[in-house]
Formats: structure tokens, C-alpha cells, sequence
């Protein structure tokens, strides 16, 4: 069942049939009655667009709401790998919060935390000496400074 406005078309088609059907003070009440139909449904109507646009606010809310969830989820599962110390580095030593690793490149990188099994969130400064958050594979990490050892 569609929805069709009310236009001025169709209140001006009733009130000219009201006015060929009734005289006097009950043709005054029928139009006022006609009027408050029209009233009640233009209400009738916005409360409608209300209650979709709610609706509709509702369930992408609801959707993020369930991404967020899922992804609180598997984080707490990989910060419960790495407190079970699973998470490794290149030398196989356990990973935890906080340590300063090396890269291949010699750079530090402080761990935020885990990305995946395999990944970590890691803070540090890029080449050009800004600040910057990324993910790096865990196996490509080291305690010792790269350039270190090559020493």
C-alpha cells in the first residue's frame, strides 16, 4: 500500500463537493472538519518521516555498534595473546606493551599494542622526522638496532 500526499487539488475537489452537498452553518462544519482531517494527516505524515528517519539512524547505529563490538572483541583476544606472550618478535622473544623495537632500517618504534598475530600498532618518526602511527610486521622487529649489529 503506497502513500500518496493529500494535494490542494484534491482539498479544493472536496470542499466544492461539500458546498454542493450541504448548506448553512453544517457546510462551515464540514469544511472545518475537512481542514482538521487534512491537519491531522500533514502531522500524521511528518511524525511518519519521523519515525523512518529514527528508524533508519537506529539500525546504523546498531551496525556500527556491532563493528565496534567485534572489533573490541578481537582486540582484547590479541592483548590476551600478548600478555600469553604469543606474539614473538624477529628473535622470538615475546612482545608486550610499550617496548622499543627496531625496524630493518634501524628506526625505533615504540608497540601501542597489537594489530593482528602477525601485525603491531606501533608509534614512532618517520624519515622526514614527523610523529606517525602504523602497522609493521612483528617478525621484521628486533631489540638491537639493525645498524648496531652490523657494526
Amino acid at each position: 500500500m503506497g502513500k500518496k500526499k493529500v494535494t490542494d487539488k484534491d482539498i479544493r475537489s472536496i470542499e466544492f463537493a461539500i458546498d454542493s452537498v450541504f448548506i448553512g452553518s453544517s457546510e462551515k462544519a464540514a469544511k472545518q472538519a475537512l481542514h482538521s482531517l487534512v491537519e491531522q494527516a500533514d502531522e500524521a505524515g511528518k511524525l511518519q518521516n519521523d519515525l523512518d528517519s529514527l528508524r533508519h539512524e537506529f539500525n546504523t547505529l546498531e551496525g556500527e555498534y556491532k563493528k565496534i563490538s567485534r572489533r573490541f572483541k578481537n582486540f582484547r583476544r590479541l592483548c590476551h595473546a600478548m600478555a600469553r606472550r604469543e606474539i614473538v618478535d624477529a628473535d622470538g622473544k615475546p612482545i608486550m606493551f610499550g617496548d622499543i623495537l627496531y625496524g630493518e632500517d634501524g628506526r625505533a618504534w615504540t608497540v601501542l599494542g597489537p594489530y593482528t598475530k602477525r601485525w603491531l600498532f606501533v608509534s614512532g618518526v618517520n624519515l622526514d622526522g614527523e610523529p606517525v602511527k602504523q602497522p609493521v610486521m612483528a617478525k621484521w622487529m628486533t631489540r638491537v638496532p639493525r645498524k648496531a649489529e652490523e657494526k
